[in-house]
């Protein structure tokens, strides 16, 4: 792809990008504090009740453990059940991503999970019972059987036997670990989607300024993220 040289203080671009855009700066910040969510006490629809929910939890909110709170040896492998390579990485990944391992490990979702039933399927509930076998197992290789069983319920269009993408799967597991922590609702309040356990793990903001060349005017766009992607030199 072609590069062209810009001024010192701007980045360097592809050239038919340049032609369309002005130089963009991105940049992460907190926006949000979460135990501040406001209180509803009238509680006359499901959203409402999940909100007041959330907002007493908030009182005595849940602590997010950056280091682990115990040292385990390294787990077993994942047995690959026909192209499902997609799916063991992405599992083994968030295996070893401490914060959510220590939330799971101390088994803070099951104590408040609001599936009304078993057998509703709960991602998060799914997740926490393959921890808790998972560094007590001693095989070479374990096979996540509940997360390939109900995968189209965590997106209708993947196949077990078909090679699917990572990257996509992932934003889909941590959107349905999202939905296990509203009630599964399909449009919670944005309150509650603030406030969740999931969103003071995963969850951020992007800010995205623009700045007019000639008024030096400025216009912010703050956008909720779960994942964040990035940028590579050009080359």
């Amino acid at each position: 792809m072609q590069s062209i040289s810009t001024k010192p203080n701007e980045p360097v671009v592809p050239l038919e990008v340049h032609k369309l855009y002005r130089p963009v700066e991105f940049k992460l910040t907190t926006i949000y504090d979460a135990s501040k969510a406001s209180k509803n006490p009238q509680g006359k629809y499901l959203g409402d009740a999940i909100e007041n929910n959330v907002n007493k939890e908030n009182t005595n909110q849940t602590e997010i453990n950056l280091h682990w709170k115990e040292i385990y040896k390294v787990g077993p492998g994942l047995t690959n059940a026909g192209n499902t390579c997609f799916l063991n990485a992405v599992m083994q990944m968030l295996t070893y991503t401490s914060p959510f391992a220590n939330y799971l490990l101390q088994k803070k979702h099951s104590i408040k999970c609001p599936k009304i039933n078993n057998s509703q399927f709960c991602a998060l509930c799914a997740f926490e019972d393959h921890l808790s076998k998972y560094f007590k197992n001693n095989t070479k290789a374990i096979k996540p059987y509940d997360l390939i069983k109900n995968i189209k319920l965590i997106n209708k269009k993947f196949q077990i036997g078909r090679q699917e993408d990572a990257q996509e799967f992932l934003r889909d597991l941590v959107e349905a670990f999202q939905k296990s922590c509203t009630g599964f609702l399909e449009k919670p309040p944005q309150k509650v989607l603030e406030s969740t356990d999931i969103t003071k793990i995963f969850g951020g903001k992007l800010k995205s300024s623009v700045e007019c060349k000639k008024c030096r005017q400025k216009s912010d766009t703050i956008e909720n993220f779960f994942d964040l992607s990035l940028v590579t030199p050009f080359g």
